[in-house]
C-alpha cells in the first residue's frame, strides 16, 4: 500500500503541476511544487480515509518518503530543465548547423557572455555529445538529437514553450 500511495501521490502531483503550470506558473515555483506534492499527498490521505481504506503508519510513512523522494528528484530535474542551460544551447547549435558544423572559435562570444561553458564544452566532448575534428569543427553526435528532444517535449507539456539556451 505505501509504494502504490507514494507512486500515486507523485503521479496524481505531476498532472496538477502540468496542468497548472499550463495556465500560469507560480511566482515562487520551487516552493508551489513543494507545497503541491504535500497538499495532494494529505488530500489522498483524507480521500483514502473517508473511503475507510486508511493505510497503516508504516505504509503512510513509506508512501510518504516515496513520494517525497521522487517529488525532490523531479525538482532538480526541473530546475535543470527550466533554467537556460549552457549545455543544450552549445547542442541545439550544433544539431542545427548540422553536418556543417560550426569552428570552435565561434562559439567564444557565445562562451565570454556565460560563465562555465567552455568548461562544459570539453565536457560535452569527453562525453561523447560533441566530436571536434582535426581543424576545430565541432559537430553534435547522434545523441544531441535525443537529448534535445527530450527537453523540448517536456517544456511544451509544462507550457514552457520557449526553447531554453
Amino acid at each position: 500500500m505505501g509504494v502504490l500511495l507514494g507512486f500515486v501521490s507523485f503521479a496524481v502531483f505531476f498532472g496538477l503541476h502540468v496542468a497548472i503550470w499550463r495556465v500560469r506558473v507560480p511566482a515562487r515555483p520551487y516552493g508551489a511544487l513543494a507545497l503541491l506534492w504535500a497538499g495532494t499527498f494529505a488530500i489522498m490521505l483524507v480521500a483514502l480515509w473517508l473511503t475507510a481504506v486508511l493505510p497503516s503508519l508504516p505504509a503512510t510513512i513509506y508512501g510518504a518518503l516515496l513520494g517525497g523522494s521522487l517529488t525532490l528528484s523531479y525538482l532538480f530535474f526541473y530546475v535543470g530543465i527550466k533554467h537556460d542551460s549552457p549545455s543544450l544551447a552549445i547542442l541545439r547549435e550544433l544539431q542545427m548547423r548540422g553536418p556543417a558544423g560550426i569552428m570552435a572559435g565561434d562559439v567564444e562570444a557565445f562562451a565570454r557572455s556565460r560563465p562555465f561553458v567552455t568548461a562544459r564544452l570539453e565536457q560535452l566532448i569527453s562525453d561523447g555529445f560533441v566530436r571536434r575534428d582535426g581543424q576545430g569543427v565541432l559537430y553534435a553526435t547522434g545523441k544531441v538529437t535525443a537529448l534535445v528532444r527530450l527537453n523540448e517535449a517536456y517544456r511544451a507539456l509544462t507550457g514552457q514553450g520557449q526553447r531554453s539556451g
